[in-house]
């Protein structure tokens, strides 16, 4: 008697408290089964439409809702899990698809692995999911960030607005792209440290003075200022957009001090189109204002330059200048060990 193949809906989890479903993928997983192929497809499908949801809920909801509640965020999340499984259980983005058809590819072109699969977590189920190289990053020299991965994210971002309208109710016509921050805080030092140099030209300032003011600003670039839908302003510098300010700004909450005390409380900053741009308009308001030419006639001097920009006011934490100091010479450092390697 002939049995026939199980549908992929009944191998992976057909709900979010489902787990025979995935001892059913380990099962097949085992011998490369095409029916295993197809459910894994969809898994990953499933776990990029979770990830997607879990970011409009973030972008539209915000963190201060009026009826928000650790219970309806729990629910909430539930909901979305659900959806995210049965909308890749459709294949309403295609993703699925995709990656199905890298698997094939794969699986006809390499001799069967005879290998226990293990946890589906197990970095030995990686080898058998192959990079799709249109994803892949293969400029050399330059941070691995998300403004470095080829324009075939669009593709998918595009069939994602499906999706949006599926969770909003609303008709969109394209998605917020990622934010494009550097991924680690040595990339962030390699994007700024060309434009430190240069801008420290045009001041007469050391630049490690410089890029070490933007580290402790940004927090080694991984806590830039933000729009209110995830954009990057690229403000690296805490500037913040004053009565004669024109250009775009993002209001965020921020730490002040008064008398030695941190106070939380909600401020405007200015907002640019790129790390450059933001250099360029802290050179110029550095130099446009009186108050600051002490700090910057310190020349090469970092901490006479820090402590300058501390009494100007540039800052009210009373550790400013020492702060910017301490993070210059370790990048000076870093600098130097890296031109003797």
């Amino acid at each position: 008697m002939t049995i026939p193949a199980p549908d992929a809906a009944e191998i992976g989890p057909r709900n979010l408290f489902d787990r025979q479903g995935i001892t059913n993928l380990k099962r097949l997983a085992k011998n490369d089964s095409p029916e295993a192929m197809v459910a894994v497809a969809q898994q990953f499908e499933t776990l990029f439409v979770g990830m997607l949801l879990k970011s409009m809920r973030e972008a539209s909801l915000g963190e201060d809702t009026l009826f928000g509640s650790s219970a309806q965020e729990t629910y909430q999340g539930m909901f979305d899990q659900q959806l995210a499984i049965q909308t890749a259980g459709r294949g309403v983005l295609g993703i699925s698809k995709l990656m199905l058809q890298q698997l094939q590819h794969q699986s006809a072109s390499k001799p069967a692995i005879d290998e226990p699969v293990g946890d589906l977590n197990n970095d030995r189920l990686a080898h058998r999911l192959p990079a799709v190289p249109e994803l892949s990053i293969a400029s050399k020299g330059l941070p691995h960030t998300v403004s470095n991965i080829p324009a075939t994210t669009d593709l998918i971002r595009h069939r994602a607005v499906g999706a949006e309208q599926l969770v909003t109710g609303k008709e969109v016509t394209s998605v917020t792209p990622a934010p494009t921050e550097p991924l680690t805080a040595d990339e962030f030092l390699q994007q700024i440290w060309p434009i430190a140099v240069a801008t420290g030209k045009r001041l007469g300032v050391a630049p490690e003075a410089i890029a070490g003011q933007a580290v402790l600003e940004s927090g080694w670039g991984q806590h830039t200022i933000k729009h209110s839908d995830g954009r990057s302003s690229h403000n690296i510098f805490g500037i913040k957009a004053g009565s004669n300010w024109t250009g775009d700004t993002a209001t965020v909450s921020t730490l002040e001090y008064k008398d030695g005390v941190a106070i939380r409380q909600r401020a405007t900053f200015r907002a640019y189109d790129s790390h450059a741009a933001a250099f360029a308009d802290y050179a110029d308001f550095l130099q446009q204002r009186s108050w600051y030419q002490q700090a910057l006639a310190q020349g090469e001097d970092v901490a006479g330059f820090a402590n300058g920009l501390q009494q100007a006011g540039y800052a009210t934490d009373p550790q400013y200048a020492g702060k910017i100091t301490r993070i210059a010479e370790q990048i000076k450092q870093q600098s130097i060990a890296a031109s003797q390697s």
